[in-house]
């Protein structure tokens, strides 16, 4: 058995392989294979998301989001980002960023925690993330697409407490 993976080859084109095991053989083998592109340097994959169902109109709560790096660069706190290009502006911030100090080689995994903002307006809103490397744009792979329900929590007509002043006019 062999296994052989050629990654200088353009994709959608084919590469050939001849081998000779015997070198005193008229013929060996030739074997005529697709080219495997190569990885792409920047490439996320979603492995979880962790968001309430229903928030409050307004209030801010807690989002996580977790990618695996499957690219083959490494993502620093202050190179990759996760960035909300399906509602610009609707989470108040539209972005998050690693841990300070994080270092994510591929293959790893890292979580992206922030405080985001429900918007003010009640509503069902679409709640999706994706890695971004600054100016070079967005990765491959976004977080699902989760619908989020603002509501408005009325506060109970609670009767001042204390002494109320009168005045004489």
């Amino acid at each position: 058995v062999f296994s052989y993976t050629d990654y200088a080859v353009a994709p959608g084109n084919t590469y050939e392989y001849r081998h000779k095991s015997d070198p005193d053989a008229a013929a060996g083998v030739t074997v005529r294979c697709p080219a495997v592109p190569p990885p792409p340097a920047d490439s996320a994959q979603f492995v979880s998301q962790g968001v309430p169902m229903t928030v409050t109109a307004g209030r801010p709560f807690v989002a996580t989001v977790t990618m695996l790096n499957n690219g083959t660069t490494t993502w620093t706190d202050t190179t990759v980002h996760l960035g909300n290009n399906l509602n610009p502006g609707v989470w108040g911030s539209d972005a998050a960023d690693l841990k300070f100090g994080a270092s994510v080689s591929p293959g790893q995994q890292d979580s992206f925690s922030w405080s985001a903002t429900a918007p003010a307006i009640p509503g069902t809103y679409s709640f999706q993330w994706t890695v971004r490397r600054g100016a070079a744009g967005w990765f491959t792979q976004s977080s699902p697409t989760s619908p989020l329900t603002v509501i408005t929590v009325v506060q109970p007509n609670v009767p001042p407490t204390g002494t109320l002043a009168t005045a004489t006019c």
